[in-house]
C-alpha cells in the first residue's frame, strides 16, 4: 500500500518549482509550527518574510515559535515588529501579552491584552484576553 504524502512532503515539493512563493513558505512553516518543528519553522518564516517582509501575520507566528523554544527576546521583537506594520491587527497583541504573562512579566502585558479588547470586544481573542488580564491582576495585586 503506497502511502500518500504528508502536507509539509507536498509543500516541500511545491516548493521546489516555487521556491519565492509566500503562500507556500508561509503553509510549510505553519504546518511545522503544527507539527512542533519550531526550529524550522522559524526557518521558513524567515524565508517567507523574505518575499514579503510586511506580513504581520508571519512575524506573528514567528515569535511564537521564538517563545516555544525558549528565545521569549526574539519573540517579543517579532511581535513588536508585526506590530509596527499592522498596529490594527489584535492576534499579535494576544501574543504579545501571552508571552509575557507566561514570562512573569504581569504589568508589562496588560497594555498589550487591553489592545486586543480595544480591537475585538467579543470573540475568542477577546476571551483569551480576559483569562490573561485575570491572571496578571491576580498576580500584580500581590
Amino acid at each position: 500500500m503506497m502511502q500518500m504524502p504528508s502536507e509539509i512532503d507536498q509543500l516541500q515539493t511545491n516548493l521546489l518549482a516555487n521556491p519565492n512563493d509566500y503562500d507556500l513558505l508561509s503553509a510549510l512553516a505553519d504546518e511545522y509550527f503544527e507539527s512542533g518543528r519550531y526550529l524550522e519553522a522559524i526557518r521558513t518564516y524567515d524565508a517567507a518574510l523574505t518575499v514579503n517582509p510586511m506580513s504581520a501575520d508571519c512575524l506573528n507566528d514567528r515569535g511564537l515559535a521564538y517563545f516555544y523554544v525558549g528565545d521569549a527576546g526574539s519573540a517579543i521583537d517579532s511581535f513588536d515588529k508585526a506590530i509596527a506594520l499592522n498596529p490594527d491587527y489584535p492576534n499579535t497583541w494576544l501574543s504579545k501579552g501571552f508571552v509575557l504573562i507566561s514570562e512573569g512579566r504581569y504589568q508589562e502585558a496588560i497594555v498589550p491584552l487591553n489592545k486586543v479588547k480595544e480591537l475585538e470586544s467579543v470573540g475568542q481573542l477577546a476571551m483569551e484576553a480576559d483569562k490573561f488580564l485575570a491572571i496578571a491582576a491576580e498576580n500584580t495585586l500581590r
